[in-house]
Formats: structure tokens, C-alpha cells, sequence
């Protein structure tokens, strides 16, 4: 079952997709399998989805700072 991202460990994510191209890398059977594509381009992608998840979770870690900022703002200027 889905749960945010929050309630996730990022680590763990990204450990499972670091095994995923670890495996990918030194079979390409697996990577046409798994994938549907060569295991160079298999690789590539799992690096980008990799890339967009630090980015995503260092996107939503700066808006949830904001967003608590703006709120303690708020309040101390009632």
C-alpha cells in the first residue's frame, strides 16, 4: 500500500533503485525484462528517477519550511 513520502524512509527508496540498476547493469536480459529497454538505457532512467527524487524531496522539504514559517508569521501578527 502508498504512503507519503514523509512516512517513508528515503534512504530505504533509494537503496531498492540503486539494486534495481546494480541488477539491471550486469544482466541486459534483466534490464529488457524489467524495463523494456537495454540495460544502458535502463540505467539512465534509474539515475534520472533518482535525480528527480532527491530534487522532489528537497523541493517539498523547502515548501514545508515555508509553509511553517508563513504560519508562525501569521499568528504572531494577529
Amino acid at each position: 500500500m502508498y504512503k507519503p513520502m514523509e512516512t517513508r524512509d528515503m534512504a530505504l527508496e533509494i537503496g531498492r533503485l540503486l539494486n534495481l540498476r546494480k541488477a539491471v547493469m550486469d544482466d541486459n536480459n534483466m534490464a529488457i525484462a524489467a524495463m523494456g529497454v537495454g540495460k544502458s538505457v535502463a540505467v539512465d532512467t534509474i539515475d534520472n528517477i533518482i535525480k528527480y527524487l532527491l530534487d522532489l524531496s528537497r523541493e517539498y522539504t523547502e515548501v514545508c519550511w515555508r509553509l511553517r514559517l508563513y504560519g508562525e508569521e501569521a499568528t504572531t501578527h494577529d
